[in-house]
């Protein structure tokens, strides 16, 4: 069976097509350098064309009117059989059973490989548990690094008992893991225990993780009707994707297995099968494959090419995905206030609405619903020139004279005509009595119901029948709407003989929240009717700010969830702006790390999609590429970029484990004054004034090396943060590997296929270690962070280039953990080259705080060189003295060999603590 393979997706199944093997198939991805968005994916195979069925014109071609332009197509390496989840939602099932409606000690595992194991994701497990109907029996997942258990003794919240390990998950270098729980609901000592354990597999050895955690009072696990389901199980902000090898539920710890899908052993692309206890599993979304996508995308042309003969016909394509889409020409997206009003919660509400972001030259106002009709413009009004609402584009403004008339799609009345409009009303105010929109209707008792604005800012509604006469009047509302930013409405509701009526204005204030005001009443022995038209400033007697968004409903609940776009979704977090923008969009977005933990954004800008999801990834600082597996989005959130564990561990040397590297340190990656800029805001400058690195000429530095970004912030407090983070990043002093390339084949041929596995596995924001690399080199593990890749397959080759940036600058102090920090250590006398081991006490002065005598110890410190470059590696074993001088133990020559250094030498520590953004 070939190693490599393609599909593609025909009338929505997976079928496969056969590669020209003597072709070499590859791929690219991920971003280079300090790209904030990654380059598209493309993926350039040759497809057999034997028998013409890849033609797509072929009429004759069982694919003939399903293959054409953007067909989607995966290609794939051949892989162990795996369940695979790409998507929250996607599970592997069984029905409720009463074997499974355990009540009393119960033993969960789970053999799993995430996408991520990283600080900032939440990963689903599994679990029979249900929110709805309080069916909550259990569920284990991952909350960050630390297995969290869950149980109900009733099925409810309110009673559920939450357990976290108490200590984090390291998994194995090939990122796979076997998780474990046990739930004793009588410890005997009038309490419960839960105990989590980890191994390599489902059936490796068990190894107990952190300290048993234990509740007082008996316990016990609430039956229920939920489903028992892997990858899923009804978590909030938790996701599953990943594969899956096996799980097992047993009755009581250690007891008899109720429940054992064995993913492994199943046949590929089956959709249900019976586990060894009878138990039926079927897949919703998710795979049973026995290999790994490597790409998946579209293919956007099918070429047809042959010999002459006609003895090799070939169809070479190339996958492509979001990206690609997404950097062709393009219309910029409408305002967040548009694209919320025409929503599809709102849209089937209005039967009339004006965006009013029409450009300057404009004859009329456009209409944005179907089949509507424009307004007619009387007047010359400033159209484009008011840009006080943050979420629309630029609205009109008024001039003394203009007038606005529209008429609202044909309709049937509901009972209830609903009008909306935002405002920006000058301070100085309009005439006494102004009419600031007018609705007229039909069928009903009033003709016209006008709404006006006192002098002072008072708003007052008023019904006038045919002849002009008033018969109903709420009087003056005193909403104070001079000077303000807002929406504005009133709406009026039959109930039974009387009108219900209400105003409101949703109110901007400085810093973009948004106050809603409101007054209702009762207009008695009168009727609604339906909407016929719409004026604004039907009096022409409005000058000076701005109006638009005009929208005429049927429903009291006419833009009610609209007060986040009247502020442009100010205060979003980027990971949340990256899901609606997807979600609007008809974009898939996975987000690895935690959507709410990413840096909160000013209001959104006009611009083209690629633009506002690259405005997200600059502002959050993360990466933003293209999934493997799934044609999407893929962001990884800064937060997830901290500490991680490494996705492999290679050891130069060893065979198959020593990768082809290009280490360079180009000084156009140095930033050592970087200027952060908010859009519409201030700035903050961070200037790096000492190290190698920094603004100073030559020998000493490398002079100055400037930066700068306007990035969409929500406040200017996040401005130094920003700016000192990027200096940091710029001038982190180690060497830049743009090229890692790595022989898959060789480490499989050496007996290493795990190793292979997760190399292959790493994507953009992955950690990879090489340990022991050549004395050419320094000695220290060479820690790289993935943020590009380049991947050739052959039928007996297959090699990945990696494009990398140092992962040291992304670790970082975590709150809680002790770890030792001092600045100005040196050597009070010289020392001589020992050998390697050697213990020595030596004499060093501190300047500041003295190091404690609880230090963490050991210690990893390096001694420099005069010139600040890292010289020796040493461990300080104790630390003695309370003040300065103080005797350091050392332990010198931790690579292997050592160094004469002179009398004020400086120590500094191997990973010191940094502060994260």
């Amino acid at each position: 069976m070939a190693d490599f393979g393609a599909q593609i997706q025909i009338d929505g199944d997976w079928i496969d097509v056969s590669v020209l093997t003597s072709d070499p198939a590859r791929i690219t991805g991920g971003r280079q350098k300090n790209a904030v968005v990654g380059d598209p994916t493309r993926c350039s195979l040759t497809l057999r064309n034997d028998d013409g069925d890849l033609s797509s014109r072929n009429p004759r071609s069982p694919y003939f009117g399903y293959l054409g332009r953007s067909t989607p197509m995966r290609a794939w390496a051949r892989d162990d059989t795996h369940l695979w989840i790409s998507v929250s939602g996607d599970i592997a099932s069984t029905p409720d059973a009463a074997a499974l409606d355990i009540t009393g000690d119960l033993d969960v595992r789970i053999d799993v490989e995430p996408l991520t194991w990283d600080l900032d994701s939440i990963l689903s497990l599994c679990g029979k548990y249900n929110t709805t109907g309080n069916q909550r029996s259990w569920a284990l997942w991952m909350r960050y690094l630390a297995p969290t258990f869950r149980w109900s003794p009733d099925g409810t919240l309110a009673s559920a008992i939450t357990v976290e390990a108490t200590e984090n998950i390291v998994p194995a270098g090939s990122g796979r893991c076997a998780i474990r729980v046990t739930l004793d609901v009588n410890n005997g000592s009038g309490g419960w225990t839960v105990v989590f354990y980890t191994s390599d597999t489902i059936g490796g050895t068990w190894t107990q993780l952190g300290d048993p955690v234990t509740g007082v009072g008996v316990t016990s696990v609430y039956s229920g009707t939920a489903p028992l389901r892997v990858g899923y199980n009804d978590l909030a902000s938790a996701d599953g994707t990943g594969r899956y090898h096996a799980m097992q539920l047993r009755n009581g710890i250690a007891g008899s297995v109720v429940a054992n899908p064995d993913f492994t052993a199943q046949t590929p692309g089956a959709t249900s099968f019976a586990d060894s206890t009878g138990k039926t599993w079927t897949l919703t979304g998710a795979e049973l494959r026995n290999f790994d996508v490597r790409v998946c995308g579209e293919v956007a042309d099918w070429p047809v090419r042959w010999v002459t003969s006609g003895r090799r016909k070939t169809a070479p394509v190339e996958i492509g995905g979001w990206l690609r889409r997404l950097q062709q020409p393009s219309e910029p997206l409408r305002s967040p206030l548009y694209r919320e009003a025409t929503a599809a919660a709102n849209l089937p509400l209005m039967v009339g609405y004006w965006p009013c972001e029409d450009g300057s030259d404009a004859t009329s106002i456009a209409s944005a619903l179907a089949g509507g009709t424009a307004m007619t413009i009387t007047g010359e009004p400033d159209l484009g020139s008011s840009e006080a609402i943050p979420g629309s584009a630029p609205l009109l403004g008024f001039t003394y004279g203009t007038t606005l008339t529209g008429k609202p799609n044909t309709h049937t009345g509901t009972g209830v005509i609903a009008m909306r409009m935002v405002a920006d009303a000058p301070a100085t105010g309009w005439l006494a009595d102004a009419v600031l929109a007018e609705v007229r209707a039909v069928a009903g008792s009033a003709t016209r119901w006008v709404l006006e604005v006192s002098s002072t800012g008072q708003l007052r509604l008023r019904g006038l029948d045919s002849t002009d006469t008033e018969i109903a009047d709420t009087l003056y509302i005193n909403f104070d709407v001079l000077g303000r930013r807002q929406m504005i409405g009133w709406q009026l509701t039959q109930t039974g003989s009387d009108i219900y009526w209400q105003v409101f204005v949703r109110r901007i204030n400085a810093d973009l929240t948004v106050t809603e005001l409101g007054l209702d009443g009762t207009f008695s022995s009168r009727t609604v009717g339906r909407s016929s038209q719409v004026r604004i400033s039907p009096k022409g007697e409005l000058e000076g700010g701005g109006a638009g968004h005009v929208m005429l409903g049927t429903s009291a609940t006419l833009a009610a969830g609209i007060d986040t776009a009247i502020v442009g979704n100010d205060g979003e977090t980027a990971g949340r702006r990256l899901l609606r923008l997807g979600e609007e969009l008809g974009i898939p977005v996975r987000i690895i790390g935690d959507p709410d933990n990413t840096e909160r954004m000013g209001p959104q800008q006009p611009g083209k999609a690629l633009e506002l999801f690259t405005s997200c990834a600059a502002v959050d600082r993360g990466l933003l590429g293209e999934a493997r597996d799934a044609m999407m989005l893929e962001y990884r959130t800064r937060y997830s970029l901290y500490n991680q564990v490494p996705r492999a561990t290679l050891e130069y040397g060893q065979e198959g484990e020593s990768p082809h590297l290009e280490p360079d340190e180009p000084t156009e990656d140095v930033v050592n004054d970087y200027t952060a800029e908010r859009r519409a805001g201030s700035s903050y400058q961070a200037t790096a004034t000492a190290g190698r690195l920094s603004i100073q000429e030559h020998p000493v530095g490398v002079g100055r090396r400037p930066g700068s970004d306007t990035l969409d912030l929500e406040t200017d407090d996040q401005l130094h943060d920003v700016a000192w983070w990027e200096v940091h990043l710029g001038t982190w002093d180690e060497y830049r590997y743009p090229v890692v390339r790595i022989p898959l084949t060789r480490l499989v041929d050496a007996g290493k296929p795990e190793v292979a596995r997760a190399i292959a596995a790493a994507g953009p924001g992955d950690r990879i270690v090489i340990t022991d690399p050549p004395d050419w080199l320094p000695p220290s593990p060479i820690d790289l962070q993935v943020h590009g890749w380049a991947e050739t397959i052959r039928p007996r080759r297959r090699e990945i280039q990696f494009n990398t940036v140092p992962h040291g600058p992304w670790v970082v102090g975590v709150a809680g953990v002790d770890l030792a920090d001092s600045d100005g250590t040196t050597l009070v006398s010289g020392l001589a080259v020992v050998t390697p081991g050697t213990s020595q006490a030596v004499s060093v002065a501190v300047v500041g705080t003295p190091w404690s005598l609880a230090s963490v110890v050991p210690m990893v410190m390096w001694v420099l060189h005069p010139s600040g470059a890292k010289a020796e590696r040493v461990t300080v074993t104790a630390v003695s003295g309370a003040t300065s001088p103080q005797t350091f133990t050392l332990t010198r020559g931790l690579d292997g060999y050592t160094l004469a250094h002179s009398a004020g030498a400086a120590l500094v520590l191997d990973q010191p603590l940094r502060w994260a953004r």
